[in-house]
């Protein structure tokens, strides 16, 4: 449940309870107030309504019980100057909490009650007020004249049990609605809090984290569609890519130590060799023309190290800042890799290799490519199993697939890329020596040998491979590696076709 959600359901729930509440105890109060007026005046009114107009309903029990005198008058205005009369009119009106008071000639003649108990009343009809509405009484008065006599009939009622009953109700009503109201906004302000508690503490815990640097610790988070827990799952995330960042800031530093270690070792060692070979030909150590010429080429082919490991270097700078210039052009698959095998034949001519090109897809296939840098990717993974080719006669095989589904594959390549005709598959194996399992995810590190100690006769910078990745990830695709049945090793690339590009 959302936040959203729940303020409004506790909003909406605040009102509903207390409006319930309320309703139900006004409807009871008005039920039993109805209930009163018919024990009380008989007296049952089609409407009535605790908060407004009461009086009204004062108007109406009073002129129900004024009735029932006025017919009377008018039939024997005579009869209202007989005392015995006046009682038995008086006896049925304090039947509906009512009783009357008759004067003759402006003199008082007949007290239905006794005035000390509404004295008020009596002093403003004796003051000469034509009706007359208290909390307590309300009176109805009617003057007639018979033969000279002067006879002024009040008809009073007793509101007090319906002004008193009314008095209670509405109070009951008001303290519900109070009371509920706020048993209701505490019990939700209770479920609030606690709904939220833990979750603002799993906030405020990653907050800390991250304010600390405390990145290494994961913290489980809920499944939950709440804004607060969904917030939680960006800060643990953002927790997580501040670690990666840091860890591989880490690797980042540690690759430039084991860089600056590299290179001081890989140039020390050509540098060495040129010096120890000058210092021989300054000393005259080679006597003979034929020592000097090998002295000479020695130092020839230790400076061609030091400028290829130089190109090495500049490149991986280019690479690694995002420098190079791509030049895509739309070529022909098939024709481009001939073209790339007949150069690769010339430079093995001399070895004892036996390399083979297979094509497996359609002939008129085009790639967009930068032709130098993708012949830089092949001339590259070929150069690495000529220079570490252990056997005496090697092979290297070079295939071209289309994309074909297949759950591994699948574990390489991002869903995006599983589309039959959007990719090929460029593979290149050898009979070499091949690396152990433990290394087939590193050889595209920078600065990664398979030779720790970089003790090996094989010249190299160990920047060779993950140069290529780099191309072939700009290239749009994905580069791995894998062993084979020959024991060495095969290098797998793919590339877009122009169509899906």
């Amino acid at each position: 449940m959302t936040v959203r959600q729940k303020i409004t359901i506790a909003i909406i729930i605040s009102f509903a309870i207390p409006l319930f509440f309320t309703v139900f105890t006004a409807s009871f109060c008005k039920s039993s107030l109805k209930q009163i007026l018919k024990k009380n005046y008989n007296y049952v009114p089609k409407k009535i309504s605790l908060f407004k107009d009461s009086y009204l309903v004062a108007d109406e029990i009073s002129n129900n019980n004024f009735n029932m005198v006025y017919q009377e008058i008018i039939k024997s205005p005579e009869s209202f100057v007989e005392i015995d009369n006046l009682d038995t009119i008086n006896k049925d009106l304090q039947k509906v909490n009512a009783f009357l008071f008759v004067q003759l000639n402006s003199n008082d003649l007949f007290y239905g009650r006794s005035t000390n108990d509404f004295a008020g009343i009596f002093n403003i009809i004796h003051q000469g007020y034509p009706h007359y509405l208290s909390e307590d009484a309300i009176y109805n008065s009617y003057f007639v004249s018979d033969n000279g006599k002067n006879i002024n009939t009040f008809v009073i009622t007793n509101l007090g049990p319906y002004t008193h009953s009314l008095e209670k109700y509405v109070n009951t009503v008001i303290a519900v609605f109070v009371i509920s109201l706020l048993t209701s906004a505490v019990l939700l302000g209770l479920w609030l809090y606690f709904s939220f508690y833990r979750q603002f503490e799993l906030l405020t815990s990653i907050a800390r984290q991250i304010s600390e640097s405390e990145l290494d610790l994961p913290i489980k988070v809920p499944d939950s569609d709440d804004e607060i827990i969904r917030l939680c799952k960006k800060l643990e995330l953002t927790r997580q890519k501040l670690l990666d960042m840091l860890e591989e800031r880490l690797q980042y530093e540690e690759d430039t130590r084991v860089m600056i270690t590299s290179l001081a070792h890989d140039f020390r060692t050509p540098l060495t060799a040129i010096k120890g070979y000058s210092e021989g030909l300054r000393d005259n150590i080679a006597k003979t023309e034929e020592k000097r010429n090998q002295y000479l080429q020695t130092i020839y082919n230790k400076a061609c190290d030091l400028t290829y490991l130089v190109d090495e270097l500049s490149l991986f700078s280019k690479v690694e800042g995002n420098n190079i210039i791509y030049n895509f052009k739309a070529l022909n698959l098939n024709n481009y890799f001939i073209d790339c095998m007949e150069e690769i034949d010339l430079d093995i001519s001399s070895s004892n290799f036996d390399v083979t090109f297979t094509n497996n897809v359609n002939k008129d296939t085009r790639i967009l490519a930068d032709p130098e840098q993708l012949k830089r990717v092949i001339t590259n993974i070929c150069g690495n199993s000529i220079k570490y080719n252990d056997k005496e006669k090697g092979i290297l095989n070079i295939t071209i697939n289309e994309l074909v589904k297949s759950p591994k594959l699948y574990k390489v390549l991002d869903e995006m890329e599983k589309k039959e005709d959007t990719l090929v598959i460029v593979s290149i194996a050898d009979n070499g020596p091949g690396v152990s399992d433990k290394a087939l995810p590193l050889i595209f590190n920078r600065f990664y040998r398979t030779d720790s100690s970089r003790n090996s006769s094989k010249p190299g910078s160990g920047l060779g491979l993950s140069i290529v990745a780099k191309i072939v990830y700009d290239h749009g695709g994905k580069i791995w590696a894998e062993r084979n049945e020959y024991g060495g090793l095969t290098i797998f690339f793919t590339l877009k076709t122009k169509n899906s590009i």
